[in-house]
């Protein structure tokens, strides 16, 4: 029954995350970006749109869901590029939760396509995916969290934080989230703000590592031991 479970939430979330990029797209597309007005033209507010983690979040979200539905699957993993997709889709998703709910969220009321796609981005992909990694545990061999993963899923998160605060300098002082800009707030406070979402990036990993570690051995005690003579 669980891969079933898998394969519908999987299908679930990439229909969700898909669905909310492209309405919030057009969203962003065809009303005044407030968050800086000087973006006029349909592709400053797209580009601007999509430079939001929350977006690369969920659009990594959409990805993995469609790949719990149709790759990691039938005992199939997917390998060092598997397990790094299903970590930072549920790694970036649970950071996106938390800092929105934390810092941004400032009860303002959606409107427009927001109403529709804020309860998506903001609170339902941050919880399902996290849920579908749980359950997929037991289709796996071996825990998705080590050293070589842990890396890799690091990846996504330091290009959008490299581009984001290249945007700010080559736009004349655009951050996406307040909490990072580094005009008002000063460099050194938006670099610190930046390395301790990192912190928080990097507790996560170790506390999922740490139910894998728990869990795997029980739901498959055999295989895994096999696997663990031959660690990355």
């Amino acid at each position: 029954m669980t891969p079933s479970v898998i394969r519908f939430l999987g299908i679930v979330a990439a229909i969700l995350g898909v669905s909310a990029a492209i309405l919030g797209g057009y969203g962003a597309a065809t009303t005044p970006f407030t968050d800086y007005p000087a973006f006029t033209s349909t592709g400053e507010k797209l580009l601007a749109y999509y430079s939001y983690f929350t977006l690369w979040s969920n659009i990594i979200g959409a990805a993995a869901g469609l790949s719990y539905a149709f790759w990691f699957i039938r005992g199939r993993a997917g390998g060092w590029p598997g397990a790094v997709l299903r970590l930072d889709a549920t790694i970036m998703l649970m950071a996106t939760g938390l800092v929105y709910h934390l810092l941004i969220a400032d009860g303002s009321p959606n409107t427009g396509t927001q109403v529709f796609t804020a309860p998506i981005i903001h609170g339902i992909m941050p919880v399902l995916l996290p849920v579908i990694w749980l359950l997929h545990m037991a289709q796996r061999n071996r825990p998705d969290v080590r050293l070589r993963t842990l890396l890799g899923a690091l990846i996504i998160p330091v290009v959008w934080t490299a581009w984001t605060f290249w945007r700010a300098q080559a736009t004349g002082g655009y951050y996406p989230y307040d909490f990072m800009n580094a005009t008002e707030i000063g460099l050194t406070r938006s670099v610190t703000t930046t390395a301790m979402i990192y912190v928080i990036f990097i507790v996560f990993m170790l506390v999922l590592g740490l139910i894998e570690r728990l869990v795997i051995p029980r739901l498959r005690p055999m295989r895994y031991i096999e696997l663990t003579e031959n660690r990355d």
